[in-house]
Order: C-alpha cells, then sequence, then structure tokens
C-alpha cells in the first residue's frame, strides 16, 4: 500500500467491505431507479423470478426481476429483444454479485408504438377542436378546491401539503378515482361529472359548501406504459 493511503484500521474483512459497497450503491442516487436500454442476451424463469443479462456493443450487466413484478412483463421479449427497464443496482454480499434488480420492463418498439398512438389522439382532438376550446380564468383566490385523484397516493399527499402551506383553511374535496388501467378514463369522467355538480350553489349549498371553483386532476409519476 502506497504511503498516501496508509490506514491505521488494518485490512477489512471481505464480507464487510462487500456490504459496504452494498451500502453504497444502494443509497447513491445514480445507481437508483435509472431508465437503461440494451439487448437481452439471455433469459430465464426460475422460481417465478427472472433472470436476464442485459448488453450492448459496450458492455452487459445481469438482471433480475422479482416475480412479485412479474405482472407487467410483456409476454413477447424474449432473447435478442431490445429493452428499456428501469432498475436498481443491487449486491449480493455473499456471492460478491453485482446486479440490476428491475421494477420494469418494455421492449422499445412497444414504446414508440405508445408514443404514435398518443401522437394520433392529439391529432384526432385537434382536428375535433377539443382542444381549441375556451379556457375560464382561474380565481385568484379559489375558495372551494376539488381534487380528482387516486386514493391515497402520493400526488394527494403533496397536493394537500402544497396547499396548506400556500392557503392554509382552503376547502377541498376529494374524489377518489382509478388513474390508471383500462377504467381509468371512465373514471376521470365520472370524477369530473361530480366537480361539475359541486359547482352549482344549489347542490354545494345543500352539502354545506361553497361551490367549487376550481379542479385539478392529477397522478404522481409512473411509467410511460401506465400513463
Amino acid at each position: 500500500m502506497s504511503a498516501g493511503h496508509e490506514t491505521t484500521t488494518g485490512p477489512l474483512p471481505i464480507g464487510q467491505f462487500a456490504r459496504l459497497v452494498q451500502h453504497t450503491v444502494k443509497n447513491d442516487p445514480l445507481f437508483q431507479h435509472q431508465a437503461l436500454q440494451g439487448e437481452v442476451s439471455s433469459w430465464s424463469v426460475h422460481n417465478g423470478n427472472i433472470y436476464f443479462t442485459l448488453r450492448d456493443d459496450d458492455g452487459q450487466m445481469d438482471c433480475v426481476m422479482w416475480r412479485s413484478a412479474r405482472l407487467k412483463v410483456d409476454p413477447s421479449i424474449k432473447v435478442g429483444s431490445e429493452v428499456i427497464i428501469i432498475g436498481s443496482v443491487d449486491v449480493w454480499p455473499k456471492r460478491g454479485r453485482l446486479q440490476i434488480v428491475v421494477a420494469r420492463i418494455q421492449p422499445v418498439q412497444t414504446l414508440g408504438a405508445m408514443e404514435e398512438t398518443k401522437r394520433q389522439l392529439i391529432e384526432t382532438l385537434r382536428a375535433e377542436g377539443a382542444l381549441d376550446l375556451p379556457s375560464r380564468r382561474l380565481p385568484l383566490l379559489p375558495k372551494h378546491v376539488a381534487i380528482v385523484t387516486g386514493a391515497d397516493s402520493a400526488a394527494l399527499s403533496d397536493m394537500r401539503q402544497l396547499m396548506t402551506d400556500r392557503w392554509p383553511g382552503l376547502r377541498t374535496t376529494v374524489i377518489e378515482v382509478l388513474v390508471q388501467g383500462e377504467h381509468a378514463a371512465m373514471e376521470i369522467v365520472r370524477g369530473l361529472a361530480v366537480t361539475r355538480a359541486l359547482a352549482r350553489p344549489e347542490v354545494a349549498g345543500r352539502l354545506g359548501l361553497p361551490p367549487v371553483d376550481a379542479v385539478i386532476v392529477g397522478r404522481g409519476g409512473g411509467s410511460p406504459e401506465d400513463l
């Protein structure tokens, strides 16, 4: 060991060092929840977990997707598929093995198709004039805000905290709806119908509330396929 790197603590046990590496990568944002792209070069399933290797021309890494996340896997993925994953680096100290724990995986061509569908929908809505409807000016100080969002979501918690900090005492009504999945659109429309009713003074008055004069439709983050 060079003089510039001498230590008085002595050599670390290898297991302790492996756990130190694990702690470091699990607490560094650079190695957590990263979006990565590559080609699947191996693919196997064991005890419900998926083990695969992600590679490109410059390198490769072992990946694992636990069975709890396996329901989100596109069945078309196989060896040779080009995919995008969302994953976090972890280290298995007993084996000294570094791998990516994958939360999401999606074929690149599927994401491209989703973007094309989104583009076509926007063009259709624009052609129908739905995007050109006149907007209403928001009140400077709303008296009653309706929030259409998922139940017990982080997004709802953030919105409530922000409104409490900026406008303490502001009246809010939460209308809980599904914000992803095949029934989400119908649920959100239902939620907006409730806010429209609460905007009528006679309806709000029967509930002892001021009429709704502002509406928030919101959700937190999510993968592109969920959104």
